[in-house]
Order: structure tokens, then C-alpha cells, then sequence
């Protein structure tokens, strides 16, 4: 079988000088013989002229075909290499980015960062810095007469321990506090019996960069001295969340 092969190949690369022996034999027998034969020789030779020309063209047409989808596909492999290599560079750089943005945030649970958007990621990022510059501004003394209720329903939408950890830079004494309203995923923050607006924007700093939405951050009349709150209100349900920024920069309450 290669052999074959090797001799039809042989036959298509030399056509020219065989075709040329060819009309010479023709020629030749034409000039040394009369009859049919002779007459038919030529008839012959223009038949299998056309013929091998015709080989010769579709074997030439077939090489430069193989050869252009040979240089196609070396061509469509270097592509599509390079846009995975790319691809992959990409989402390792992508992951890197990610997990550093994740390493920073305090206090959120894992579901809710996986499900948050790059915007809504940067903002716990923000918040939870925004929340340690606030913290660090609390003198320590004050920071000793500073009690932080938190409620429930706080503790289970937040990596509880975390937050607590933060909310301690805040005040000494971080006491979860028993539910004594209906449950209120509207968030909000109270002050009252000596605290502060600054201090109540920081536990409320805190919370936003735990993954909690903030509604209001309101004084109230609370009979335990120097107490923030952390919980839910009823209250605050047509109130937009704010962002760590207008926590950041509020200058009196928020209230509903």
C-alpha cells in the first residue's frame, strides 16, 4: 500500500516530464506507422493529456487545501491555548483579589459574602475600617462605662464571636440580650443614658461590616446609664439602609 502511494505520488510530481515522454512516443509512432493506429494514437494522447492535467490540478489543489487547514489548525490550537492560559491567569488573579478583599471583611458569615457583589463586598470592607477608626477614637476610660445590648436575631445573622470580638473595642461590656419584641430584621441602633452619637455610629460601623443593613441609629430612654443597642425595630421599615458612608458622616439621629 505505501508503495502504491509512494508511486502515484511519483507519477503526479513528475507529470510534466511523463506527459512530455508521452507526446514524444506519440509523436514518434504517428510519424512511423499509417493506419487507425496512427490516427488514433494522437486522439489517445489528447485524452490522457487532459486527463493527468486534470490529476495534476485537483492533486495541487488538494495539497494547498491540506496545507491552509494544516496552518489553520496549528493556528486555532495557539489560540485557543493562549485564551485559556489567559482565562486562567485571569481567574487566579480575579481569586487572589477576592480572597484578599475577603480576609479583610470581620464578621460576616460565609453565605453572605459569596452571594454579595464586588460594590456590596468593597462596602463591608469599607464599613469594618471605617468601624476601627471609630472604636479607636473612644477613650479607654470611656470605653470602660460603655455597655452594648445585642439582640437575637443579631447574633444569628453575623458571625456572632467576631462581632462581639469588634463591638468589645467599643465598650467593656458586649451582653446578649433576651428578645422582648416581635423580631425585626429592619436594623437599628439606640442610644440613650449617656452615650453618644459618635459611639452609637460605631457599633453601627460594626454591624455594617458584619453584612447587617443599618435603617436608624436613634436615642432613646433607656434606664441602664451609658447603653447602645443593636437590634431590630418595627418601626424602621420604610427607612432606606445606610451605607457606611452616611453612617460615617451623620451628624444627628436618623430616627422613624
Amino acid at each position: 500500500m505505501q508503495l502504491l502511494k509512494f508511486a502515484w505520488k511519483f507519477l503526479l510530481d513528475n507529470g510534466g516530464i511523463i506527459m512530455s515522454t508521452v507526446s514524444g512516443l506519440f509523436a514518434y509512432f504517428q510519424n512511423r506507422f499509417k493506419g487507425k493506429l496512427a490516427k488514433v494514437l494522437p486522439i489517445v494522447g489528447v485524452f490522457a493529456g487532459l486527463i493527468w492535467s486534470l490529476l495534476l490540478a485537483n492533486n495541487s489543489q488538494q495539497e494547498q487545501r491540506d496545507k491552509l487547514e494544516q496552518t489553520l489548525t496549528r493556528v486555532d490550537n495557539y489560540i485557543q491555548q493562549q485564551g485559556k492560559t489567559v482565562v486562567q491567569q485571569v481567574d487566579v488573579n480575579t481569586r487572589a483579589v477576592l480572597n484578599d478583599f475577603i480576609t479583610q471583611i470581620q464578621g460576616a458569615k460565609p453565605s453572605v459574602v459569596q452571594q454579595a457583589s464586588l460594590p456590596q463586598v468593597e462596602g463591608l470592607i469599607k464599613a469594618g475600617q471605617l468601624a476601627s477608626i471609630s472604636a479607636k477614637a473612644i477613650q479607654p476610660d470611656r470605653r470602660q462605662r460603655l455597655t452594648i445590648w445585642v439582640f437575637p436575631h443579631v447574633q444569628q445573622e453575623v458571625d456572632y464571636a467576631v462581632v462581639k470580638a469588634r463591638l468589645e473595642t467599643i465598650a467593656a461590656q458586649v451582653v446578649p440580650h433576651d428578645l422582648k419584641q416581635k423580631i425585626a430584621p429592619t436594623n437599628s441602633v439606640w442610644f440613650g443614658g449617656g452615650a453618644t452619637l459618635e459611639e452609637a455610629k460605631a457599633v453601627a460601623l460594626t454591624a455594617s461590616g458584619a453584612g447587617l443593613e443599618i435603617r436608624q441609629i436613634c436615642p432613646a430612654q433607656l434606664t441602664v446609664p451609658n447603653l447602645l443597642q443593636l437590634g431590630g425595630s418595627t418601626h424602621a421599615v420604610n427607612l432606606p439602609v445606610l451605607s457606611p458612608s452616611q453612617i460615617n458622616l451623620l451628624a444627628a439621629p436618623t430616627c422613624e
